[in-house]
């Protein structure tokens, strides 16, 4: 059973995760951290991305002989196979961890029998703590690694009588600038950000993040009939953008 030092930690790993959301695909937003036997804080850690170490291994590396005889609490399982980096849980035995916390449950493992090192070298295994507060925080990635369809939010604004432009198009912008930063930043959540040929050709859009507030996605154009104007701002070189037309498609005149 969790104690408050266990709940204190896990809550404190959530925090860790955070702002790391949108910019470790395809690997998922982790936080872990290590309570020495005392159930003193000695070591937490993040994933950051591709060909960087996992939160657990990163936890422990920064615990150091510290973390020998103490709890490790994380928001998702250790990994346990053959992956491109050592496996968490051989981590977690050569440091001497006596007891796991995790919160939810690797969604790519098929293994019945996955913690099974863990428990073999005494390590009791505990799992579920704060998992809906990590399912929240982390939903996105859950939510395409579970049905392995991309998740989708759709950004939109409007006016208080339900329209999103004038009527003769004067006005750039409906929203405030604190509306705007909000969109940018969500935008750097994702892995790709899509239009239509629609708002291609009505507002010109950038799609870019700007001000540098995370890691720019994808620009992504539906245009069926390949009408794109070479000008397009969607098209300089800030960002790599994919346009998609229909088969049958005239071929855009692209740079």
């Amino acid at each position: 059973m969790a104690d408050a030092a266990e709940v204190w930690a896990m809550r404190r790993a959530i925090h860790l995760a955070e702002p790391t959301v949108g910019s470790t695909g395809p690997n998922s937003p982790a936080g872990c951290v290590v309570l020495s036997a005392a159930g003193e804080l000695v070591g937490e850690g993040c994933h950051r991305g591709p060909n960087t170490p996992h939160a657990v291994a990163a936890a422990l590396a920064e615990a150091g002989y510290r973390a020998r005889g103490g709890t490790a609490v994380v928001t998702l399982e250790p990994c346990s196979g053959n992956r491109s980096t050592r496996p968490c849980a051989e981590a977690l035995v050569d440091y001497g961890i006596k007891r796991l916390s995790y919160a939810v449950s690797d969604p790519f493992s098929t293994d019945p029998d996955r913690l099974d090192l863990l428990h073999s070298h005494g390590i009791g295994v505990e799992r579920g703590l704060l998992a809906q507060d990590v399912v929240e925080s982390n939903v996105m990635w859950l939510s395409a690694a579970r049905s392995s369809r991309p998740f989708v939010t759709w950004k939109f604004a409007s006016t208080i009588d339900g329209r999103t432009a004038s009527v003769n198009g004067s006005a750039r912008w409906i929203t405030g600038i604190e509306a705007r930063h909000d969109a940018r930043l969500h935008r750097a959540r994702h892995d790709a950000v899509l239009v239509g040929t629609g708002t291609l050709h009505c507002d010109d859009p950038h799609l870019g993040l700007r001000h540098a507030v995370g890691s720019q996605p994808l620009r992504v154009v539906l245009d069926p009939r390949g009408r794109i104007r070479p000008e397009a701002r969607v098209l300089d070189d800030s960002a790599p953008t994919l346009v998609i037309t229909a088969d049958g498609a005239a071929k855009p005149a692209l740079p």
